[in-house]
């Protein structure tokens, strides 16, 4: 409550979703419209260092991990659940193991880009739903504003036509 106001403990208006067709996000406990509850989520990988910014829609993940991968390098997780519309996502770049175990945990379909070569045995583990950059070049583009690895990117539209494509659940699986 604002400062010399009370909060009455009766007030049920916070447990009422502000519009109709609202339901609490499973990622954030937020209001969300029921179709993005049920959605899936997409977790992308995304580079930290001077020569990936700018990112685009990082603002819009719902939960986001930052951790160190290797040297004074750090790399993001971005856990996108409202993601079928964004038009450019990324920079995207590879896949750490952890980052794929907290991934699962969302049950998320991971989006990166390629990985050292021992990943490969744990995501093409039947389940473990991942679009790869080095797999599907038709899920990434590539931009001139920068050198390659800082320029793969991605979109909602394009996951959305990879995991359709895969066949992978695009709502939650039990």
């Amino acid at each position: 409550a604002p400062s010399g106001e009370t909060v009455d403990p009766n007030d049920m208006t916070e447990d009422l979703p502000p519009e109709e067709g609202m339901v609490r996000s499973l990622l954030t406990n937020e209001w969300v419209k029921e179709e993005v509850a049920a959605t899936r989520p997409i977790a992308v990988i995304i580079p930290n260092e001077a020569h990936a910014v700018p990112h685009y829609n990082i603002s819009k993940a719902s939960v986001l991990y930052e951790t160190k991968v290797e040297g004074s390098m750090s790399r993001m997780m971005a856990i996108y659940e409202d993601w079928e519309h964004l038009q450019k996502i990324g920079n995207v770049r590879s896949l750490r193991s952890y980052f794929a175990y907290w991934a699962f945990e969302w049950d998320a379909i991971i989006v990166h880009f390629g990985g050292p070569y021992f990943i490969y045995d744990l995501i093409q583990q039947d389940g473990n739903d991942n679009i790869d950059g080095m797999n599907d070049s038709a899920a990434f583009y590539r931009t001139a504003d920068r050198d390659n690895p800082h320029n793969a990117y991605t979109s909602g539209a394009k996951i959305l036509s990879s995991a359709q494509k895969d066949n992978y659940s695009l709502n939650y699986r039990s």
